[in-house]
């Protein structure tokens, strides 16, 4: 596994494995990898602070990626934290099984341990050796071993290494995208569709279930346990033309007439199911969004809410003098004119 340094050596992230490639992936591989995820967690798409954090952090990984010498000095970086890695491992290793002690520290307990037993032998205390003559063959031997440890080790984590790389590589052997164009029908409901895949010369059909409320944007990720084959779809909503589907959930534009949006009204309107007995506060504005809870899509991408965008429609038929008149007294009505906040200039203090 490679990993990159944040600052300290200790704080690292893998650029490679946030991308979802190989470390050996070509430039197109990259950019190809980037415009997927970045689609799949742009803030814009999806809200949520998860998929924020996810975003700037494969934003990070494709400028590094990207950019041939900031790749270069990525690798080179990665590669000494391994080494220092596995050095600090060795350490701790040897530190849990009692080696690599100070001799110094090991000849006062050699000494302190030699002086008891020469107080109670009939030997002269002054015919004892020295502790560090006593470790110092051991400490040899000690290195020798450490030394095979180390190497033992070190061969072993390689090992492990060219498996995994192995593994991935098996496991990411095809990956194909495809753009499906579904209707907002279709979203709303669920559907079944066949999805055409070519590879050079050959094409197949895949069958696909459409998951309910997915929006435009939205991203599903199908894998092949046995050959680790992987299919990416991005869908495409086509325009309705009163219904869409944002993030927010469904939402829905219901034309009111200019009494109803003064005066306000009771009015039906399609429901999912059924009919919906709408109220119309009086003085609604053209524009304005009225939501029903949990009437929505209930669905992986859709937060279950239905929301009525209320449009007002005003009389096309103006040429007798009566639509004249009644223009006029509406006309009245604005007391203090409908434009006066705008100002004269976009750019003026």
């Amino acid at each position: 596994m490679i990993f990159y340094l944040r600052g300290k050596l200790s704080t690292m992230l893998d650029y490679y494995r946030i991308l979802g490639i190989k470390n050996s992936a070509s430039l197109d591989d990259i950019k190809r990898a980037y415009r997927i995820l970045a689609r799949r967690y742009h803030p814009d798409i999806n809200p949520a602070e998860s998929a924020s954090n996810k975003f700037r952090e494969v934003q990070e990984a494709y400028q590094t990626l990207s950019d041939p010498d900031k790749r270069q000095l990525y690798d080179i970086t990665a590669e000494a934290y391994q080494r220092k890695t596995f050095d600090a491992r060795l350490k701790g290793y040897s530190q849990a099984h009692g080696v690599g002690q100070n001799p110094r520290t090991a000849g006062h307990s050699g000494d302190k341990q030699r002086k008891e037993t020469t107080k109670n032998s009939s030997a002269p205390s002054n015919q004892g050796v020295s502790a560090w003559e006593v470790v110092s063959e051991d400490i040899e031997a000690i290195k020798e071993g450490l030394s095979g440890a180390k190497k033992h080790l070190k061969g072993l984590f390689e090992s492990v290494k060219n498996s995994s790389k192995a593994l991935l590589r098996k496991k990411r052997s095809k990956i194909s995208v495809v753009e499906l164009s579904i209707t907002i029908e279709e979203s709303i409901r669920g559907a079944k569709k066949k999805v055409e895949l070519v590879n050079g010369a050959e094409s197949r059909s895949v069958s696909i279930q459409i998951p309910v409320g997915v929006r435009d944007g939205s991203v599903l990720r199908l894998r092949k346990k046995n050959d680790g084959e992987e299919l990416i779809i991005i869908f495409r909503l086509a325009s309705h033309p009163y219904l869409s589907i944002k993030p927010k959930g469904l939402i829905i534009e219901v034309p009111v007439t200019v009494k109803e949006a003064m005066f306000g009204a009771q009015i039906k309107i399609p429901g999912l199911t059924d009919q919906i007995l709408l109220k119309i506060p009086a003085g609604t504005q053209s524009g304005t969004e009225l939501r029903l809870k949990g009437q929505g899509i209930q669905g992986r991408d859709s937060t279950g809410d239905f929301f009525v965008r209320v449009m007002v429609v005003t009389p096309t038929e103006t040429e007798d003098s009566v639509s004249k008149d009644l223009a006029e007294k509406f006309e009245s009505l604005y007391k203090d004119g409908v434009r006066s906040h705008l100002g004269a200039s976009l750019l003026c203090e």
